[in-house]
């Protein structure tokens, strides 16, 4: 059996399941060993919207890992009104800080790591804010977005992980290491919760699910979990830099035509 990481993969009180969550289950039923990492209710606790907490939590995966990872899976995600803070630097840099920072412990199992995205990415970017993300620039990137919006920060922090995914492909594969995307849908899971929200927001959500050809209904977390459970066992042993669409095919009907990065 194999041994994996999952980033935002607390378990709720309340019993609701998030993409994390749901591949916890999922890879453990199947017999494996997880080691989650979250806010709270995790077997690493650890803010990721914070740099030396990221760098705490790759030694102590050093520590409890150090025969190495079969996998990494990064579902830690904060939200766009979460501010432009918390979406640099838990979204973009609390995923590719744990990443390379468990790069040597993939290496060891020829593991593979999968980047959770968001359909948003290809709806409502900025090129401007994405190639802000891509100079890994942290100052300047917190300073170019403070004063954007928190969807197009959010969307293009999310484009820029599916673009530095791309980047890296061929020197991560050098090591055996397979790296791919994840993209979720409109989703049921407490980031995406109606909760405390107005009638506008009901009717835009209602309006957004119609859109979805497959049911027009959100996707579960487990039906997610699945596509990134698939990502990093064997049997995606020769799937790599793939972007995985898992939305019910809401992308056709939203962006018809050519798909494009």
């Amino acid at each position: 059996m194999g041994r994996f990481v999952i980033t935002g993969a607390a378990r709720r009180e309340d019993g609701r399941r998030g993409i994390g969550a749901a591949l916890e289950a999922r890879l453990r039923e199947e017999g494996h060993e997880v080691i989650t990492v979250d806010r709270a209710n995790a077997d690493l606790v650890a803010d990721l919207s914070l740099p030396e907490e990221r760098a705490r939590v790759v030694r102590e995966l050093h520590e409890r890992a150090a025969d190495g990872l079969d996998g990494l899976a990064t579902c830690a995600a904060v939200g766009g009104a979460s501010g432009s803070v918390a979406l640099v630097e838990v979204n973009f840099f609390g995923t590719i800080e744990l990443i390379e920072g468990c790069r040597d412990l993939l290496r060891m199992r020829g593991g593979s790591a999968v980047i959770v995205s968001s359909h948003t990415f290809v709806l409502f970017p900025k090129e401007d804010v994405v190639d802000l993300y891509m100079s890994l620039d942290r100052e300047r990137i917190l300073e170019g977005v403070a004063k954007r919006g928190g969807m197009t920060v959010y969307a293009s922090g999310k484009r820029a992980l599916v673009k530095w995914m791309r980047e890296q492909v061929a020197s991560y594969a050098g090591d055996g290491i397979r790296l791919n995307t994840v993209v979720p849908g409109y989703t049921d899971t407490p980031l995406s919760s109606l909760d405390g929200r107005d009638e506008t927001a009901a009717k835009w959500a209602e309006d957004f699910r119609s859109k979805i050809p497959l049911g027009q209904r959100m996707g579960r977390p487990e039906e997610v979990a699945a596509g990134i459970a698939f990502m990093l066992s064997p049997d995606a042993s020769f799937v790599c830099g793939s972007v995985l669409y898992v939305d019910g095919g809401h992308d056709v009907n939203l962006r018809p035509g050519p798909i494009e990065y």
